[in-house]
């Protein structure tokens, strides 16, 4: 029986080792040392990554399998499974973190792999394959077939692409606009008068706003009423999280000198445009140099539009 040695992604000393695993039938010709599984671990056979470190036959004894391989060809070689045993002899790490930190960042992100056919595959091949898709989808596979791709693959018929997966959050925002069509032709209760209120604010309305606002002015049971009957129309924007720094940035106080602040930036700022010596500007930590170079930019900006900062960090 076909063995595999693979180390789990469980950074802890006790399990700072390799466990046996039996290799599936499908999988026994295209696993290869170096590679990326999925394996059953412990008593509740929680389903976590492992790396092969090592394949060997063995009689025939009670073993958990493989579940899945997760690469095409190995992501790390011979010289970089040997630098990871001679680095935990000498540094306080756990194998399976040396090993992970050898790895192209986006194989510890999330991804699928995409599978193309090349030239070497024939046109029975691909009509098998592929049916009438130009391209398929690793993670849409069962067990059999990827195995079956995988070997397709290391014989050279078939291209692989990783594409990452995009986990940003779009942080979105509601906006309305009046429908005055419907507002104009609403019937509303001459006793209803806030609702009476909330139709002459919208029928006064120009262009669209921010829903949050118009909640801040009149209820939320309210505002919802009205969108209910469709006299307010909503829809959603995205929300761009770097305009929104710098328009509360733009709209924060300007800086205010002290007198000593405000002699620095009147004796360099005299200067701009003019040949002049270097100046030096000093003073202890938390004496207000930074406030002093950044009005000394905005004067500058202002009169010349162009200014070259350097700044030195030492460390």
């Amino acid at each position: 029986m076909l063995v595999a040695k693979v180390i789990v992604d469980v950074p802890l000393m006790q399990t700072d080792k390799p466990y046996s695993y039996a290799v599936p039938l499908e999988f026994s010709q295209a696993l290869q040392i170096g590679m990326r599984v999925h394996v059953p671990f412990g008593k509740a056979n929680r389903l976590i990554q492992g790396i092969v470190l090592d394949i060997q036959e063995e009689e025939e004894t009670e073993l958990k399998e493989l579940v899945e391989v997760l690469d095409f060809s190995p992501v790390l070689n011979d010289e970089q499974l040997w630098l990871a045993d001679q680095l935990r002899k000498t540094v306080f790490s756990y194998k399976i973190s040396l090993l992970k930190a050898m790895l192209p960042n986006f194989l510890n992100s999330s991804y699928d792999k995409i599978l193309y056919p090349t030239e070497k595959l024939s046109y029975e091949e691909k009509l098998d394959v592929f049916g009438d898709q130009s391209c398929l989808h690793f993670s849409d596979l069962d067990k059999k077939r990827q195995a079956r791709f995988m070997r397709l693959c290391q014989l050279g018929k078939l291209r692989l692409e990783y594409q990452a997966t995009d986990n940003k959050q779009v942080k979105t925002e509601k906006w309305y606009r009046a429908n005055k069509e419907a507002l104009t032709s609403a019937v509303i209760s001459g006793r209803a008068k806030r609702k009476l209120e909330l139709k002459d604010y919208l029928l006064a309305q120009e262009q669209e706003s921010i829903l949050s606002d118009l909640r801040k002015d009149f209820s939320r049971e309210l505002v919802q009423y009205f969108i209910d009957q469709d006299l307010i129309e909503i829809e959603e924007k995205e929300v761009s999280r770097t305009a929104e720094y710098f328009d509360r940035e733009r709209q924060d106080k300007k800086l205010v000198l002290n007198e000593e602040q405000q002699f620095a930036v009147t004796e360099i700022t005299k200067n701009i445009g003019k040949k002049s010596r270097p100046i030096l500007l000093e003073g202890i930590t938390g004496s207000g140099k930074t406030e002093v170079y950044l009005t000394v930019i905005e004067q500058a900006l202002q009169k010349i539009k162009r200014l070259l900062c350097w700044c030195q960090k030492f460390l």
